[in-house]
């Protein structure tokens, strides 16, 4: 018996629907013994609320990885989060709005891909936390404990969670990030979820239209060539 063949692609597509600018973003990988695609779909957030301390930069800088080693221009590229007042540490919630085109019971992977520096964790802890919808308590995945000091580090957090756990009948899926002190600050580079779904189907899937101005990645389905 061979072995099957697969054809790894990826796609960045960007279009205007009802107003509102889509990016459509596809990491494809075709196996042509089963004849479907496993796709990786990036969803980027659609709202930031600050509820402690304050931030600077567009909500956009957190949809691509740009930023590596000890860089720090363009500062267009990412986000800074700090403490201001009298406040003890920094707390903000981002929003992610997952395209009702993708079945949810599809999705048998989930993570969060994030683009970070900082200080060291022993200095300013900072994590990240994902909402449980339905108990609606917090679900740690990660901090800055391997992070440099103030050197670009990339994590790929995975959330054990399963997608009816975390996403709302809304659609929405929520991330806390905090900090538990107000000696410095941290910035973000990217900061988005990674769904993986298996058995895509060879219809066309039509992502729909957010309210966010600065768009969802969402996916299409891709054929090996």
């Amino acid at each position: 018996m061979s072995n099957p063949s697969s054809i790894w692609q990826l796609y960045r597509i960007f279009v205007f629907i009802g107003g509102w600018l889509v990016t459509l973003i596809v990491v494809s990988n075709w196996s042509t013994e089963a004849g479907q695609a496993a796709v990786t779909l990036v969803v980027v957030p659609s709202e930031l609320e600050t509820i402690r301390g304050e931030r600077i930069g567009q909500l956009a800088a957190l949809h691509d990885a740009e930023l590596n080693e000890w860089a720090w221009e363009p500062e267009t590229a990412y986000m800074r989060f700090g403490i201001t007042g009298a406040a003890t540490g920094h707390e903000s919630i981002l929003t992610y709005t997952v395209p009702v085109s993708v079945e949810l019971t599809a999705v048998n992977e989930m993570g969060l891909l994030v683009n970070w520096r900082g200080p060291t964790a022993s200095e300013q802890r900072w994590w990240w936390e994902v909402r449980n919808v339905q108990t609606g308590q917090w679900y740690l995945l990660g901090d800055n404990t391997n992070g440099q000091t103030w050197r670009w580090t990339t994590w790929s957090l995975g959330i054990p969670l399963s997608p009816v756990e975390v996403i709302d009948d809304e659609r929405h899926l929520f991330i806390r990030y905090q900090a538990d002190n107000n000696s410095n600050e941290s910035a973000l580079d990217q900061l988005v979820i990674e769904l993986t779904v298996n058995g895509v189907p060879s219809g066309t899937v039509t992502p729909a239209p957010t309210s966010s101005p600065s768009g969802v990645n969402v996916y299409l389905p891709c054929i090996a060539l």
